[in-house]
């Protein structure tokens, strides 16, 4: 996301990479928020990564760290990566609670 940004994101709200991802993507409503020049889009799957109406809670999996981040009344996290440091997450509905695992270091 950074990478393909058309504006560098202002510090002035965030210095959180994470969570100006999770503030574009609510914002544009969509899961790919890109130009056409960087990611091109088959129309007629589009509507798969419309968020419309919003949802209360979005995950987001990638392997990079783990974080959980409230916006606009929306609960967004990362699990992290359960094959790559056995990182996971638990998320309770109904009141919107994410606990994120613990890594312990065995030396």
């Amino acid at each position: 996301m950074t990478r393909s940004s058309l504006i560098p994101p202002s510090t002035e709200e965030t210095s959180d990479p994470f969570e100006h991802l999770v503030a574009t993507i609510t914002h544009q409503s969509h899961l790919c928020p890109l130009p056409l020049t960087v990611q091109p889009i088959i129309w007629n799957y589009d509507h798969c990564l419309r968020l419309y109406p919003t949802p209360h809670t979005i995950v987001l999996g990638d392997q990079s760290e783990q974080k959980a981040f409230k916006y606009t009344g929306i609960t967004c996290f990362n699990p992290g990566s359960f094959a790559h440091d056995s990182t996971f997450a638990v998320y309770r509905p109904c009141s919107e609670e994410v606990k994120l695992s613990a890594v312990e270091e065995n030396d």
